[in-house]
């Protein structure tokens, strides 16, 4: 299966997360800003990859911008976060999303960073968080 990772990172984080789903899908990764109708029409799954601000998260925009495209393919929203799936401000970013794209795109919040240097409430980057999106692009 042929996938893209994109990304839009603030704090290093999405980045960080997007090359390492890169080395394990062994697949081209691209900015948000970098990436082009014709690198998203070429892939059968794109993963998306931001941070969560104040509920808001930049791979909503991304995604409803290319929708178009993405809407006939296996796409992974991946977004970023200081605190859990089950929190509050959680399910209000996706709740957020428009249900078209609910229905379609498998939806993954994973810890990130904060500004400041600040504690995150529910984990570390690692590696391991990215096991379930892997899991669900290979099949």
């Amino acid at each position: 299966m042929n996938t893209i990772i994109v990304y839009k990172t603030r704090l290093g984080g999405s980045k960080l997360y997007a090359e390492w789903l890169s080395e394990a899908l062994k697949a081209p990764l691209m900015t948000f800003e970098a990436a082009g109708t014709e690198a998203l029409a070429a892939a059968d799954s794109v993963a998306v990859i931001s941070g969560t601000y104040a509920g808001r998260m930049p791979l909503k925009g991304f995604i409803k911008k290319h929708w178009s495209i993405l809407k006939d393919k296996k796409v992974a929203a991946v977004a970023l976060g200081g605190i859990g799936p089950d929190h509050g401000w959680s399910k209000f970013s996706y709740w957020l999303l428009p249900r078209k794209i609910k229905k379609h795109v498998r939806y993954f919040k994973i810890p990130g960073r904060l500004e400041g240097g600040k504690p995150v409430e529910w984990g570390e980057l690692k590696r391991e968080h990215l096991e379930p999106v892997i899991s669900y692009l290979k099949k």
